[in-house]
């Protein structure tokens, strides 16, 4: 007899095996026996079994669960197969990540299934009744066996499991694509309802989305004399920034503008708060803050050297990425700055933070998304492999980023390795946004609008 590589022989006369006595009561029992151990079980003939249908039933057994699998992952290959748009580089995506991550499970599984649970699949064999006494040899520890058994139980767990994280985490599917502006997409927002959306861009205009029935609301409007580089949506109103040196505030309904703030340079980012009661500008070296009830300035808070490039608050903070390479974190109430974070090596281009505060992310020109412990000051990075030009936080642990390379990519706070998981877009990622709900992330690849759904 053979496992694996190792051949089997019989301790007590040094013979080759080929049966196995599965009676429990037996002196010999659970043992393998050969030609001259056999001559003393003949009373028991038919509790021995021949390891040669053994091995066949194992062979057997490893089959069908390869065939399980195989199916398993058809199935899963089959309902990826039904998104309608751009399928084919998503399957691409898919598999190579899947791959990577299961591979390593995949092997071990094998390995664990050529040494099955002898000893319960002998019992199963018992009706074979066979009775030709063959050579035979070593006796084998059969718990040994069933603790690989276990094992190989344990490892289909781990299978299921990182299939079923990878589904949940990571494979989005493309559900629209509108034909955006006629020039690059600078800046994107969502409704606090989650149903509307609003776009603007370097041909001067801003654009309204119907998030619910994915049209156009209404006509492009000429919003400004300049690149719309940034933004907002608050309560019945949308922000926008320009670098012809204006802020204007429109009606959401009616798209007319109800009021603008006239600045000394162009206006490269903005964002409200969750309340809604503060807008940030950044303007120039300069952050400006606003109320929301008047419109009206409230404070200017000092310090970056180069243009304000991206904004995120949570609730009274408020931290600030420039192009003088500095991530800032200032008190809004008191006006100061707080804490800075070092690492970047270039022009940042996006800064967030998280949903429950604990984490600031940034990303730029020099190709890494660093996050921040704000509390600790630890920072981990990981490398996006092109610039990067927005980050946003899916949830806690889960940060999210877009660059020139057309990829969207989940990096995993908690996992020190990270699994090479993006979504494929056919050009580069200018800015995103995310749903309330986080099942939503809608990306301006350039010109176009792209709306990723998170699967059930």
């Amino acid at each position: 007899m053979e496992i694996g590589e190792q051949k089997i022989h019989c301790d007590k006369h040094n013979k080759k095996c080929y049966f196995i006595c599965i009676q429990k009561e037996c002196q010999v029992g659970r043992r393998l026996l050969c030609t001259k151990c056999i001559s003393s079980q003949l009373h028991n003939q038919h509790k021995l079994v021949d390891f040669e249908d053994a091995n066949k039933w194992i062979k057997q057994k490893e089959k069908e669960c390869i065939e399980q699998l195989s199916e398993q992952s058809s199935e899963i290959w089959r309902q990826f197969s039904s998104s309608k748009q751009k399928i084919n580089c998503l399957l691409e995506s898919i598999e190579l990540n899947l791959m990577a991550i299961l591979s390593p499970t995949l092997h071990k599984l094998k390995e664990n299934l050529k040494t099955n649970n002898i000893f319960n699949i002998a019992q199963s064999l018992s009706d074979f009744n066979l009775q030709t006494p063959k050579q035979q040899d070593q006796v084998i520890d059969l718990q040994f066996l069933e603790e690989r058994m276990n094992n190989s139980l344990l490892l289909l767990e781990e299978l299921n499991t990182k299939v079923h994280q990878l589904d949940r985490r990571f494979l989005w599917k493309q559900i629209k694509n509108f034909n955006g502006h006629d020039d690059v997409i600078y800046s994107l927002d969502i409704s606090p309802d989650g149903k509307r959306a609003v776009t603007g861009g370097g041909d001067m205009q801003m654009r309204l989305w119907d998030l619910v029935n994915y049209t156009q609301i209404g006509n492009p409007i000429q919003a400004h004399d300049g690149i719309v580089w940034c933004v907002a949506y608050g309560q019945n109103c949308i922000i926008s920034g320009s670098d012809d040196n204006t802020i204007k505030y429109w009606d959401d309904k009616t798209m007319k503008v109800i009021d603008i703030k006239y600045t000394n340079d162009p206006v490269f980012s903005l964002e409200l708060n969750q309340d809604f009661t503060y807008l940030a500008s950044g303007i120039n070296n300069l952050i400006g803050l606003w109320s929301q009830s008047d419109r009206k300035q409230i404070g200017i808070l000092k310090g970056h050297t180069d243009y304000v490039t991206s904004l995120s608050f949570y609730t009274h903070f408020l931290v600030s990425g420039s192009k003088d390479k500095s991530v800032r974190l200032w008190n809004i109430q008191t006006k100061q700055l707080i804490n800075m974070f070092s690492g970047n090596q270039n022009t940042i281009r996006s800064v967030a933070f998280s949903k429950d505060g604990k984490y600031i992310a940034s990303g730029g020109y020099d190709k890494i998304v660093r996050v921040w412990n704000q509390s600790t000051n630890k920072m981990i990075q990981h490398d996006h492999g092109d610039i990067i030009w927005s980050v946003k936080f899916l949830d806690d642990d889960t940060v999210i980023t877009g660059g020139k390379n057309a990829k969207i990519k989940f990096w995993n706070l908690n996992e020190s390795h990270q699994n090479d998981v993006s979504i494929e877009c056919e050009r580069g990622i200018m800015t995103m946004s995310i749903t309330t709900s986080g099942n939503t992330i809608i990306a301006a690849t350039n010109k176009d609008i792209c709306i990723f759904e998170k699967p059930n």
